[in-house]
């Protein structure tokens, strides 16, 4: 099934989330990364796979300029500042791990503005996607992370793209500097559970696969922070599934465990 190393299918990743012990009823998943890496494409494509789920976009949470300007607030010279994360805390992720429903105020980039409300039910998969989702305050709120890499120039490429020659500057000389800083400050990439290539050399369908980076390149599987502290485990829904990732993550089928319960089957990246 997973012809090419380190190429999961979409499929697969859903499979790994559904998976998830819940604590809640709802799944919370954060996909973060540096502007233009994918992390929208990414979570578009995940919740095109699963019924009863809802993306949020980090972006939906920027401040106005009349709140960017306003001197000696508690954000004033915070990293990632400008996107109002508290919000995100206090609206979104707060009530759903609580079973309680999310109300949230979208930011309207073309008007300044806050606009339109939107609710979110418990119960479902809420994608939280954006640069700084998955920063020191709200990391543990998530049951699964992702970091989606991609080069500076494809970023910026990206960017552009979406928003005009007219935002370079503001992409070169605000954003950008802003995302490092963040990465130097907390480096978000070593704490998730996936790190996924939002740029992969081959040709992709981000719409049915994506590709996972190695080991070597980045960091191992994250273990989960209601999985045994002792391993580092991935849990799938299924023989097929583990045996594709076994692959992908070239260990043999000998670390494979089904003691855990619940037919499920957990790889263990610890081997």
């Amino acid at each position: 099934m997973f012809a090419d190393e380190g190429v999961w299918p979409l499929t697969a990743l859903r499979d790994v989330v559904l998976g998830l012990p819940r604590q809640q009823r709802s799944l919370l998943v954060g996909i973060d990364g540096r502007g233009g890496s994918g992390k929208s494409t990414l979570g578009r494509a995940l919740s095109a796979l699963i019924d009863s789920s809802v993306v949020i976009e980090f972006d939906d949470f920027y401040r106005t300029a009349r709140e960017r300007r306003r001197p000696g607030m508690e954000w004033d010279g915070e990293i990632g500042g400008n996107f109002d994360w508290r919000r995100v805390r206090d609206q979104v992720l707060a009530p759903l791990r609580d079973d309680h429903p999310a109300r949230y105020q979208r930011y309207d980039w073309a008007i300044d503005q806050l606009a339109e409300w939107h609710l979110v039910q418990p119960g479902g998969l809420l994608i939280v996607e954006g640069n700084y989702s998955t920063r020191t305050e709200l990391r543990d709120f998530y049951d699964f992370t992702i970091w989606v890499e991609a080069p500076h120039d494809v970023r910026l490429n990206r960017g552009l793209e979406r928003g005009g020659q007219d935002t370079k500057q503001r992409w070169l000389e605000e954003w950008m500097p802003e995302e490092e800083r963040y990465i130097a400050a907390e480096n978000p990439r070593a704490r998730v559970d996936l790190v996924l290539d939002g740029a992969p050399e081959r040709s992709l369908d981000p719409s049915r696969e994506c590709m996972v980076l190695k080991e070597s390149e980045l960091a191992q599987i994250r273990p989960h922070s209601l999985q045994p502290a002792s391993f580092d485990w991935l849990p799938c829904r299924d023989e097929a599934v583990a045996s594709a990732v076994c692959r992908t993550c070239r260990r043999s089928h000998a670390h494979i465990d089904r003691s855990f319960g619940n037919n499920s089957t957990f790889l263990s990246s610890s081997d």
